[in-house]
C-alpha cells in the first residue's frame, strides 16, 4: 500500500485543481466553476454532495485533537482535563478563531505548524532507528500468502484509510483560485509542481515514520494490535 500513497494524494488532488482552474473567472473558487459548468440547480446538488463527502473530515480531526489534547495533559502535565463537552468547545473555538482571520490567517497558522510537526516526525524516526526489529516483519511478510482471503480483505480496507488519511480537497479550491489569480494560464503548471514536490515530501516523511513505529515495536505489541483488528 506504501506504493500507492504518492499516486492516491497526487492524481486526484491534481484532478481537482484542474477542474477548479477550468471557469472562467480568475479568481472563482469550486462553487463558481461548478454553477458554471452544470448551471445553478445542478452546481447546488453538487456543493450540497460536496458538504456532505468533506464535513466528516472535520468531525474527525476535531474529535482527533480533542483526544490528543486530553492524552497531552494526563500524561504529559500530569493534570486532570477539564470535562470533554468543554475541551472541544475549546478546540472548535481555537480552530474557528484561526478561520475567522481569513485565508492569511489560516496560511500563516499552517506556516507556523507545518515545519515543527515535519522536524518532529522526521526526529522520531531517525531516534528509532536503533531500536528496528526486522524479524518479525520479514516473518509476517513470509508466512502471508498472496492467494490469502484475508490479506485481500486487509488491504481493501487499507485503501479508504490511506485516501482519507492523505486527504486535504477541501484546501484544493482555495489553493488553486489563489495560483489562478497570480499565475494566469500558468497556473496548471504551478498547481502541478507545487503539488508534486509537497506530496514526495509528505508521502516519505508520513511513510517513515509509520514503518519507523512499526519496525521498532515488539513482537507482543505487533500481536495483540493484530488480534484487536481481526476482533474489530
Amino acid at each position: 500500500m506504501a506504493l500507492f500513497a504518492f499516486p492516491l494524494t497526487y492524481l486526484p488532488h491534481r484532478a481537482l485543481s484542474r477542474f477548479v482552474l477550468s471557469g472562467s473567472s480568475r479568481d472563482g473558487n469550486i462553487h463558481d466553476v461548478v454553477v458554471e459548468h452544470f448551471g445553478v440547480l445542478a452546481g447546488k446538488i453538487i456543493m450540497v454532495l460536496y458538504l456532505l463527502a468533506f464535513f466528516p473530515i472535520v468531525l474527525v480531526y476535531s474529535i482527533s485533537i480533542t483526544n490528543a489534547l486530553d492524552n497531552f495533559l494526563i500524561h504529559q502535565f500530569h493534570v486532570t482535563p477539564p470535562p470533554r463537552l468543554w475541551l472541544s468547545l475549546a478546540v472548535v473555538a481555537v480552530l474557528n478563531l484561526v478561520l475567522l482571520r481569513g485565508k492569511d490567517g489560516i496560511v500563516a497558522a499552517m506556516g507556523i505548524l507545518v515545519f515543527p510537526l515535519l522536524v518532529f516526525l522526521m526526529g522520531i524516526s531517525l531516534y528509532l532507528l536503533p531500536h528496528w526489529n526486522t524479524a518479525h516483519f520479514v516473518s509476517g511478510l513470509a508466512s502471508t500468502r498472496v492467494d490469502s482471503p484475508a490479506l485481500w480483505h486487509s488491504l481493501w480496507l487499507a485503501v479508504p484509510v490511506m485516501v482519507f488519511s492523505f486527504s486535504h480537497a477541501p484546501i484544493i479550491s482555495s489553493f488553486a483560485s489563489t495560483q489562478k489569480s497570480l499565475y494566469g494560464d500558468k497556473a496548471e503548471r504551478r498547481c502541478a509542481r507545487i503539488m508534486r514536490y509537497s506530496y514526495v515530501l509528505i508521502c516519505i516523511t508520513v511513510l517513515f515514520f509509520v514503518f519507523s513505529c512499526v519496525l521498532s515495536c515488539l513482537m507482543t505489541i505487533c500481536n495483540r494490535r493484530r488480534s484487536r483488528t481481526s476482533r474489530c
